[in-house]
Order: C-alpha cells, then sequence, then structure tokens
C-alpha cells in the first residue's frame, strides 16, 4: 500500500502518537501505547524528518507538547473504563488519529470500538499496525470510519454497524481547539442526536486560543518557533461558553471538570507553565466528562 504522512491536523495526530510513544518507554510511565510505537516506526520509514517532529532529546516547546499529550492521556481512560462499567459498550473516537485505546484499555469483548478520521489517517495507521505487527487478535471489535467531521458523519457512522440507541462513549481528544464555536455546537447537537440516555461525553478545550502567544512562538530555537506557529495556525476559539453551560445547554449533566495543571500534580509531574493557570500567561485547560440525561 503506498502511504504518505498525512498533513495538516493530521500532523497533530502523528505528533500525539510520538508523544505516547515516548511515554510508553519511561519506567514510571503512565501508559504503554503499543500501536504509537507501531506507528512512529512507520512513520521513521516515510521520512521522519519530513513529517516535522523533534529529535529524540526533543526541546522546549516539544517537551511542553509531548507532556499536554500524555497528561491528559489518563483522564480519557478513566471515563472509557468508567463508561463501560456503567454498561456502555460502544465507543467513539471522534477525529481517532493514531489513538489506541481499542488495543491498550482491555475493554470487554462486547465492546465496539469506532474509530472516525480521515482516509488518509487510517490509512496510514493501518498500514504501520501490520508493518510491524501491532494490529493482532483484538478481544474488542474495531470498526474504522473514513469521514470527515465537516460533513455527514453520522450516517457514515451509523453505516458502520453504530446503534444509537445503546449507551455511547463519545471521546473529542484534541479536536475542540481546531473548531470554532458555531462547529462545537454543531459537533455536540450531532452526538446528542446519537446518544442513548446514560451516554458519556469526553473532551478538552482552552478557555482562549494562544495562536501567537509565548507558549506557542516564544521559544528560542527557530525550527521550534516554526512549529508554534504551525500549531496556533490551526487553533480556533472552541465552544464560547463554560463547559457546565455548553453540556447543559445541549441536554447533558458534567459530572467531571477538571484541569490540565492539576492531572500534572495528580501524576506527580512537573507543570510546565504554559499549562499552569496560576502563571500570568499559563493557559487554563479543562477537562471535561458529562452525561447524556434522560
Amino acid at each position: 500500500m503506498d502511504v504518505t504522512l498525512p498533513e495538516g491536523v493530521g500532523w497533530t495526530a502523528l505528533v500525539t502518537a510520538y508523544a505516547r510513544a515516548q511515554e510508553s518507554r519511561r519506567p514510571d510511565r503512565l501508559f504503554n501505547d503499543v500501536w504509537a510505537r507501531a506507528v512512529i516506526a512507520q512513520a521513521t520509514r516515510t521520512r521522519l524528518d519530513g513529517a516535522g517532529l523533534p529529535a529524540a532529546d526533543g526541546g522546549s516547546f516539544w517537551n511542553d507538547l509531548a507532556s499536554y499529550a500524555v497528561i491528559r492521556t489518563p483522564f480519557y481512560d478513566e471515563h472509557v473504563r468508567l463508561g463501560v462499567a456503567d454498561g456502555c459498550r460502544q465507543v467513539v473516537l471522534l477525529a481517532a488519529g493514531f489513538d489506541g485505546r481499542a488495543q491498550r484499555l482491555d475493554l470487554p469483548a462486547s465492546t465496539t470500538v469506532f474509530e472516525l478520521d480521515t482516509a488518509p489517517v487510517l490509512d496510514f495507521k493501518n498500514a504501520a499496525l501490520h508493518t510491524e505487527g501491532a494490529a493482532g487478535p483484538l478481544v474488542v471489535a474495531r470498526r474504522t470510519v473514513a469521514t470527515d467531521l465537516r460533513g455527514d458523519w453520522p450516517a457514515a457512522l451509523r453505516e458502520a454497524g453504530f446503534d444509537p440507541t445503546r449507551p455511547t462513549v463519545w471521546l473529542a481528544e484534541g479536536l475542540l481547539m481546531y473548531l470554532d464555536s458555531t462547529e462545537c455546537d454543531q459537533l455536540l447537537d450531532n452526538i446528542t442526536a446519537l446518544s442513548a440516555p446514560g451516554s458519556r461525553f469526553v473532551t478538552e478545550w482552552s478557555e482562549r486560543n494562544p495562536a501567537g502567544e509565548q507558549s506557542l512562538v516564544g521559544y528560542p530555537d527557530e525550527t521550534e518557533r516554526r512549529a508554534g506557529e504551525l500549531l496556533g495556525s490551526l487553533f480556533r476559539s472552541g465552544p464560547a461558553v463554560s463547559p457546565q453551560e455548553w453540556l447543559d445547554r445541549h441536554g447533558w449533566h458534567s459530572y467531571e471538570i477538571d484541569h490540565l495543571g492539576a492531572r500534572y500534580r495528580r501524576h506527580d509531574r512537573t507543570t510546565p507553565w504554559v499549562y499552569d493557570p496560576r502563571h500570568p500567561q499559563g493557559l487554563l485547560v479543562h477537562l471535561v466528562a458529562g452525561i447524556r440525561r434522560p
């Protein structure tokens, strides 16, 4: 199969996989992501340098960005497990990228994991898993859905076997910051229409768009500065109101709202100043979990 490295937002999925692959090698790792390691191995053979990823030792910008992807991961993991334990047997990963939860969370065999992303991202991922022998037999059912979230993705999801009458765990990880408020509302409207009572929705977003701020472009290294500019160019506003109000407007009850800085402390990791809301220029990044009201 002729696969190429994904571009645009797909690049951020590759960065997330890179961060998770590095975390998986730490002796005090928070998780072990076999699929992330397979994706990065495939990317290495497909000219990793062209992907704009850092060297092994990284740098300040890359380390901060990688820590963001890593430290939010257990929050999503926890809520997938909680939802499945509470009877949700469908898990939908919106803009799934190179997510490895179908493999690494030890979900019950009765669970179906739907991965929604563009065809280039899913093709690259599947090629990597098969080339590296990481695909293997899965306990859960994994269904990939090649679609664009700007299009009629609910129809594509139904065609893949999704049942809207059954409770579902929805993950919008690393997604809302690339959408404006109208797009966020439309996304959650679609999710709500497909969600039986008891469904879960897990996401995150920053209280402000940091494009052009020191947290993205204030690094002395030119390569890192350009990477920060690229990332900032992809960012949008996210939802226009607070997490509680946004979920409530769309028929959801927020049952946990945390922030990224608190998660560093919970996992005994040093909080980068860019994600510390106590810092004058720090970002308050919400981590949010809601449940669909009857």
